[in-house]
């Protein structure tokens, strides 16, 4: 009989890593519990206690009544929504529900292109038409921040029968493009706005910060607590306000799509991520900014281009930056992914990596430890590469609306709908894919289900193999695309 090994590999992983004291430049927000007040965070013995279950007294998630109903609305409260939904599968439940409680099969829709794979996931579920609008770029650190007005209203100029309208607020990068006025065009023409807010789940709470989506008066806003705030991986936050979403058809797809056995440690570290950020004060956000401030001054001097909290504007578009993401440009010669790989052999963690930069989310109670540390290595990976020319720290935006950014209608299918087969890539330019090609982080597909395969997405793909990029679901140096008989 096989000897059946009695170890916990992930605790095992995990305690090894924590042993080894990180810099924890990345989520979760809480920072291995470095964010969190000390008295509220509980020990794993603690945890253990408060794994229960729908006990009299100890409401129910699906119906709630009593505490986790209060805590519910305390979060809707704090976070500038008439309803909040606690979520434990991620904001991808979030997502995927806020599209099925609205879209209908066949019925078209607007849909930021730079959007999770999950916004994918749910239209395909729900039947519905794509119509993808392309967004802006950011040419210093080379990233589709978000969409410009004109694109919206030309659109929904084009397509008149489109039913909403769904967006991405901020990027990965914590860039927020400016949303109110695409917000109040679309409503007054009848379109809902939903929007995967992941990466927001801080903003409008200081008025340092982008305002939220909630703020700008979108009708559905999923955030991600766990990744800014907080809460521990897997907990999310759906808030909506208006009526122009079926608050019943809402319930109904949470309901479905979520555990019916909801986790308690789960849903009150959600509880307690709302508390942390009421119990910021001011000079709270205003001194951690500042700090932010002083490293980015400090990246600089170093030699790096790092992205400034200063709002960039171009032709009429508008970016506030999140000063708790900080984007790092690579020196000449080094990859994002070699910067990447750089810093985790000193235990220094990224976020992610892309193939100029790498992406760090900050505390919101830095550790100027963890700051100083960054800074020296960043500054011994510069002298050790000797860059044969040093770019002048600048960021900038572009914006170059034209007719072109905006998609043909695409049906998205689901995975069972297809007749396919997988090709090479040199025979797959001018078919239609049947399967997501999905870099990961972000988890922006790079090609989608239903979407004819470009050869410069071809291009993109190989060359982002070469610099040593992770694609989701594929081996490495993969050659081969799904796509339609």
């Amino acid at each position: 009989m096989k000897h059946i090994r009695r170890e916990a590999p992930i605790q095992r992983a995990l305690m090894e890593f924590a042993e080894k004291q990180p810099k924890r430049f990345h989520v979760p927000g809480h920072k291995g519990g470095h964010c969190i007040q000390p008295n509220a965070y509980p020990t794993h013995q603690t945890v253990m206690k408060w794994d229960v279950t729908e006990l009299t007294g100890l409401d129910d998630l699906h119906h709630p009544e009593g505490m986790i109903a209060d805590a519910q609305m305390l979060a809707a409260q704090t976070f500038f929504a008439e309803q909040t939904f606690f979520l434990v599968n991620g904001s991808t439940v979030g997502n995927i529900s806020m599209i099925l409680a609205t879209m209908n099969r066949g019925k078209q829709v607007l849909v930021q292109r730079n959007s999770h794979k999950s916004i994918f996931h749910g239209l395909a579920l729900a039947g519905a038409e794509a119509i993808f609008l392309e967004p802006e770029v950011c040419p210093t650190f080379a990233v589709p921040i978000g969409l410009h007005v004109e694109t919206v209203k030309q659109a929904v100029g084009k397509y008149p029968k489109a039913k909403g309208l769904i967006l991405t607020y901020p990027n990965y990068y914590g860039m927020a493009g400016d949303i109110q006025e695409m917000v109040e065009y679309v409503h007054h023409k009848g379109l809902f706005v939903l929007v995967d807010e992941a990466h927001g789940a801080h903003f409008g709470q200081y008025t340092g910060l982008p305002p939220s989506a909630m703020n700008l008066g979108a009708d559905i806003s999923v955030q991600s607590t766990h990744k800014m705030l907080t809460s521990m991986t897997m907990t999310s936050m759906l808030h909506v306000q208006g009526n122009r979403v079926s608050r019943a058809d809402l319930k109904y797809y949470l309901q479905s799509l979520q555990s019916s056995s909801p986790s308690y440690p789960l849903m009150a570290s959600l509880d307690l991520a709302r508390q942390f950020i009421q119990d910021r004060t001011e000079d709270d956000w205003r001194l951690s900014i500042a700090e932010y401030e002083e490293l980015r001054t400090q990246i600089g001097q170093a030699g790096y281009v790092a992205s400034s909290l200063i709002v960039q504007e171009a032709n009429q578009f508008r970016v506030e930056m999140d000063p708790y993401k900080l984007t790092i440009r690579s020196i000449e010669g080094l990859s994002g992914y070699a910067l990447q790989e750089r810093l985790e052999q000193k235990n220094i963690y990224c976020e992610m990596a892309d193939p100029q930069n790498i992406l760090l989310t900050l505390p919101l109670d830095p550790v100027e430890e963890w700051n100083q540390a960054l800074v020296q290595e960043l500054q011994n990976i510069y002298v050790q590469h000797k860059p044969k020319t040093y770019v002048e720290p600048h960021i900038s935006i572009s914006s170059k609306h034209k007719e072109g950014k905006i998609g043909q209608p695409i049906v998205m299918k689901s995975y069972r709908e297809h007749e396919q087969q997988e090709v090479l890539f040199s025979s797959s330019i001018g078919k239609i894919a049947t399967e997501m090609i999905i870099p990961y982080p972000p988890g922006i597909p790079l090609i989608l289900s239903g979407e004819r395969i470009t050869s410069e997405a071809i291009q993109s793909i190989t060359q982002l193999q070469e610099k040593g990029a992770y694609f989701q679901g594929k081996n490495r140096g993969f050659k081969t695309i799904k796509v339609e008989v």
